[in-house]
């Protein structure tokens, strides 16, 4: 199992707020670098394997140096690789102007260009991983764990990815949940090969064209189209028979949510999940984050140690 980050941070994204009164984050998607350096920091504690585990930072190109000389593995358990966006999607450069967001969602299935594993993990820069986990901890019967919802949660990307495909959505049924979502890297050149055939060659580019879409739901769809999901992935039923999750329930969204929040909870044994979300959306500067992070380790860093 290995890791696919895009990451876009910035120049702003090194900057620090002050917070003193105020712990929102009113530009919430400028402090992405020391949210990545969370995320690092939270792997090099979990990741128990003996072989490192591989994280893939694919980038802006010309944020390639900044962003390599910001983020470091300070354990051996953990190898950073450094990609531009432009190696894993060339068509980006005739597409500017279209949303970081969905650039990010095409790099995560193309990513399947450099992971040199069957399987990876998509990752954000505002996930936290909260317990001991391995490649095993991805697998159950041989099969990759997912996270499930109904797709009328979210009926909008569902209609869109099935309409790329040119097949139903299936909105009685239920989805993968978004991010971090474990897939495979067979089926994402698969998915490539598809819109090759069916685009005329056009590589990435019906994705940029044709907004609304998310990566897990076009990948689950296209699944579905391929009637291969069982043969890759565990069905909802397996795994909430088996307690099994990678996201934590334990996670925030709003300003609300993080109030309530207690990464303790996440972090006990008997508790479901892998990762918690800590949604940079909810615009909750991280380093409020980190204040109650830091509650899960006898000894940690300050938050200096993320921002600088």
């Amino acid at each position: 199992m290995e890791g696919v980050l895009p990451l876009k941070v910035g120049l702003k994204a090194v900057k620090v707020a002050n917070i003193k009164n105020d712990h929102r984050d009113y530009s919430y998607n400028v402090h992405d670098l020391a949210r990545a350096r969370m995320l690092i920091y939270s792997i090099e504690q979990f990741w128990i394997e003996e072989q490192s585990f591989h994280l893939h930072v694919i980038c802006p190109d010309n944020e390639i140096e900044q962003t390599s000389r910001a983020l470091r593995s300070h354990k051996k358990n953990l190898t950073l690789n450094f990609i531009p966006e432009t190696f894993v999607v060339p068509e980006l450069t005739d597409y500017e102007n279209v949303s970081g967001w969905y650039k990010q969602q095409v790099i995560k299935l193309a990513a399947h260009k450099v992971v040199r594993s069957d399987w990876y993990l998509t990752l954000d820069s505002d996930i936290f991983a909260c317990k001991n986990f391995n490649h095993q901890s991805f697998f159950s019967g041989g099969k990759l764990v997912n996270d499930w919802e109904p797709r009328t949660m979210h009926p909008v990307w569902w209609d869109l990815s099935a309409k790329l495909l040119g097949i139903p959505a299936h909105l009685d049924a239920e989805g993968m949940k978004p991010t971090p979502v474990a897939i495979s890297t067979e089926i994402c050149k698969r998915l490539h090969d598809f819109l090759q055939s069916v685009y005329s060659n056009r590589g990435w580019r019906p994705l940029l064209e044709n907004l609304g879409w998310t990566e897990f739901s076009l990948y689950n769809a296209f699944m579905d189209l391929q009637n291969i999901g069982s043969d890759y992935h565990c069905t909802s039923q397996q795994v909430r028979g088996g307690g099994l999750a990678i996201r934590s329930p334990h996670s925030f969204s709003t300003e609300d949510g993080f109030k309530k929040w207690d990464p303790k909870l996440a972090n006990k044994a008997t508790a479901p999940g892998l990762f918690m979300i800590c949604n940079s959306i909810s615009r909750v500067h991280p380093e409020a984050v980190w204040n109650k992070l830091q509650s899960m380790f006898s000894d940690s860093p300050d938050y200096s140690y993320f921002s600088t």
